[in-house]
């Protein structure tokens, strides 16, 4: 294949890779064009380098082509800033562009099919895995597949890893079959046998039984927020209150029961919460970061706090004898902020979700645990002075946050005396399974919640790509998912996968501002989980350690 040939079949892939996506193809995507893509890729990576002096051009044309296939998938990042496209692209690039030698070697031994699939999800594990910046677990071959539920109810035993196993076996079968140009049964065998694993599976698995459990109040206000900038916050703090206020009054009006907890997203308290050890810190002299406001004194967490509760909390809670309550007696509350803290390694700041009790009181703190590159996090480089400078210019901002170690396990107890556990995560967390495999370890959890400021990306597919990755948990962990966003899209899935609805309907979901109640079903046995729940590691461990074992003995054949 000559280096042209190869530069426009790889672009090819991409292209076929951007339209499957959810979002682009429909809400949900197309897994059609998902397992050609990947057959696409398997067939033009495949065929031999040229000899000669044409075999550097075909790398680094082959090269070039990923990375412009790279930015194109990512190319929603660029409402945040262009700058996250310099890093990402030739980062994700180079994990396909590597494929190329270990799958034209694999394929020597082993059906094309299973050639690619280990290659491929090989890579995908890899780059999941690795933690940034080494690692980009953004969306993966088997999230294709989410809206087939008779194909993603697999994920209760085989999770994310066995779904994009079965569409890499299905695009490798089409592919081998393409480079034979016959039938060959043992290539047929295997991409239709992957589907009928998962088909299998499906259909011999079942989530969790549920009951009725806490209702749930989200609230979208659906305006745009241009990348960290918090213009017009009260103007927009306002919009929230009135929107939760017509929420609650409709509801008593027709004679609805009080809801249990009422859900902002990300970042919509537009206030900073310090933590003891943030004032500890300052009372011992210790410095603040060169680069940090110098105002961030003991007085400032203070009168941020006072102004939290002046703004937001007492509106809502109201004051005895001066302002009537909003919410009815027994309602939690539940909103985004930024938490400063300070720690053995010196301060930090990270992106949170604080948690309400029924009298008005912080109940609980939980931080973002995976932050996104380039916009929330430089890796250490912002204590370069060049980097820190030339990010402050181009972003009004230091992305210098920092991400928590573990996932925190929110507790709400209702009127009734009903106790809920669910898990609290932020934005970017809902790319990975771990934050929510880890909450279930910590004991009975009854449903995922997730609180996401997606403002910043209008209204590209990267909000649908958030619901795939949300559709893919709920059937891993066997829990509901609760995702409640800024402008969209906003939703609850059930145990199976299935959705109960998303503010907006099957109109516009996303920049439109609306609110709605959803009765969040809770699993009747606290303590039952699908088999993936204990599978997960050892799964992962198969994904990365079994081909990497077979590529090194295949190395050492003639």
């Amino acid at each position: 294949m000559s280096p042209g040939r190869r530069f426009v079949g790889v672009l090819g892939a991409w292209a076929l890779f951007f339209f499957a996506s959810p979002g682009n193809c429909g809400r949900d995507g197309s897994l059609t064009l998902a397992i050609l893509a990947i057959g696409l890729f398997g067939f033009v990576l495949s065929h031999p380098l040229p000899e000669g002096a044409g075999r550097k051009r075909a790398l680094w044309l082959e090269y070039l082509a990923h990375v412009i296939g790279s930015v194109w998938v990512w190319i929603w990042l660029a409402h945040v800033h262009w700058l996250s496209l310099v890093y990402v692209g030739p980062a994700y690039a180079l994990y396909f562009f590597v494929q190329g030698p270990v799958l034209r070697r694999l394929r020597r031994t082993l059906p094309f099919a299973l050639a690619l699939a280990l290659c491929f999800t090989f890579f995908e594990a890899l780059r999941s895995w690795l933690p940034t910046p080494f690692g980009l677990g953004w969306l993966r071959l088997g999230h294709h597949a989410h809206h087939h539920l008779w194909l993603s109810g697999s994920a209760r035993v085989w999770g994310i890893e066995g779904l994009s196993w079965v569409v890499a076996l299905a695009g490798g079968a089409c592919a081998g079959l393409a480079l034979r140009r016959k039938l060959v049964v043992s290539e047929l065998a295997l991409g239709l046998g992957g589907l009928a694993a998962a088909a299998l599976l499906s259909l011999t698995t079942s989530a969790p039984k549920t009951r009725a459990g806490p209702r749930v109040l989200l609230i979208q206000p659906g305006f745009r927020q241009e990348r960290f900038g918090l213009d017009e916050r009260v103007g927009n703090i306002t919009k929230l209150l009135r929107l939760t206020h017509e929420a609650l009054e409709t509801l008593r009006s027709r004679g609805e029961p009080p809801v249990d907890l009422v859900c902002w997203g990300e970042s919509m308290l537009y206030h900073s919460i310090a933590a003891e050890s943030f004032y500890e810190a300052l009372d011992a002299g210790r410095a603040l970061p060169g680069w940090w406001d110098a105002r961030l004194t003991r007085e400032w967490g203070e009168n941020s706090e006072r102004t939290l509760r002046r703004a937001i909390l007492d509106q809502l809670y109201g004051q005895p004898g001066r302002v009537p309550a909003l919410f009815d007696s027994g309602t939690w509350f539940l909103g985004g902020c930024e938490r400063y803290f300070s720690d053995e390694s010196g301060f930090g700041h990270s992106v949170a979700l604080a948690l309400f009790d029924p009298g008005g009181e912080r109940a609980s703190l939980a931080a973002k645990r995976f932050l996104c590159p380039g916009s929330e996090t430089l890796f250490g480089l912002e204590n370069i002075v060049f980097f820190r400078s030339f990010f402050r210019a181009q972003g009004g901002y230091v992305p210098d946050l920092t991400r928590a170690e573990e996932t925190t396990v929110f507790q709400i107890e209702t009127r009734t005396g009903e106790s809920y556990r669910f898990s609290a995560t932020l934005c970017f967390d809902n790319a990975f399974p771990d934050p929510y495999l880890a909450a279930g370890r910590q004991g009975p959890l009854d449903f995922h919640l997730v609180a996401s400021n997606e403002a910043w990306f209008e209204d590209s597919f990267e909000m649908d790509q958030m619901v795939a990755f949300s559709r893919v948990i709920a059937l891993a962990t066997g829990r509901a998912f609760v995702r409640a966003t800024t402008s969209g899209v906003s939703l609850v899935l059930r145990a199976d996968g299935r959705e109960i609805g998303r503010i907006g309907g099957s109109g516009p979901d996303r920049e439109v501002s609306g609110w709605k109640v959803f009765e969040v079903g809770v699993p009747l046995e606290r303590d039952e989980y699908p088999p993936y729940a204990t599978l997960a590691w050892v799964l992962r461990g198969a994904s990365v350690g079994i081909p990497l074992a077979l590529f090194l003995f295949l190395m050492r054949r003639p």
